[in-house]
C-alpha cells in the first residue's frame, strides 16, 4: 500500500498517490460468510492484478475511474486488452 510514512508494508518504498493492484468486482452483497465482512453492504471480488512497478495517481475512497494510458505497460494492460 501506498503511505506518507516509509513501513514495511509498503514494498514499493514510494509515497501516497499510486496504484499498487486492482480487483475483479464480482458482486454487491448484504451478507457474506467472509470474517472480513462488517455489512450493510460489501464487495465481492475476484482476480486481483498485482502491478509490478507502482503507477501515480492520485485517487481517494471508493471506486474510481483510471484512465487506460496510465494502465498501458502494466499487468492490467494483459487483463483489460489493449489499453
Amino acid at each position: 500500500m501506498c503511505f506518507d510514512r516509509k513501513i514495511a508494508i509498503n514494498k514499493y518504498n514510494t509515497d501516497t498517490g499510486c496504484i499498487i493492484d486492482m480487483v475483479k468486482i464480482v458482486d454487491c452483497v448484504t451478507k457474506h460468510k467472509s470474517p472480513y465482512f462488517g455489512g450493510p453492504y460489501g464487495w465481492v471480488v475476484g482476480e486481483a492484478i498485482d502491478f509490478e512497478e507502482p503507477v501515480n495517481f492520485t485517487g481517494k475512497v471508493g471506486i474510481l475511474y483510471v484512465p487506460f494510458a496510465l494502465l498501458k505497460g502494466t499487468p492490467a494492460e494483459k487483463y483489460f486488452g489493449e489499453v
